[in-house]
């Protein structure tokens, strides 16, 4: 038995690594910049809720949730009033977390302080949809 146990051992411990799945592909990536874009764009522009739909408004199990939606728009309008306007987004740093979830995070430029924009992408079977959309002002914290 304590052969068994050792072969076991010996035959688990030179198994080839299972390996996580690949980063996203640069169609993956394509589709991901297209669904955040609109929102980027309506941020620059002022239009608090235009954003939050145009990036949350992509997944439909998201879209229905009004109140959530509408929070997160009056939370972006509040900071327009504290911080300005936003003249410029850049794109800071993206994670991802196998090949369906990828997290981007942008700094956003406003009169006298950077904000910081987390988007984050998932891919279901029939492609990327957005899954959670936040910010803040902690541009020092990953």
């Amino acid at each position: 038995m304590k052969r068994l146990s050792l072969l076991a051992i010996a035959l688990c411990a030179s198994a080839a690594p299972v390996h996580a799945q690949s980063a996203p592909t640069s169609s993956d990536d394509a589709a991901i910049e297209r669904l955040i874009a609109p929102s980027l764009e309506a941020l620059k522009a002022g239009k608090a809720r235009q954003a939050v739909d145009a990036f949350l408004g992509t997944n439909p199990m998201i879209s229905g949730k009004a109140s959530e939606m509408a929070y997160l728009s009056s939370q972006i309008d509040s900071t327009f009033g504290l911080y300005g306007p936003i003249s410029a987004c850049q794109l800071a740093e993206t994670r991802n977390i196998g090949a369906w979830v990828e997290q981007r995070l942008y700094h956003c430029q406003h009169p006298a302080l950077v904000t910081r924009w987390i988007f984050l992408s998932v891919k279901g079977s029939t492609g990327w949809s957005a899954a959670n959309m936040s910010f803040d002002d902690k541009v020092a914290e990953a």
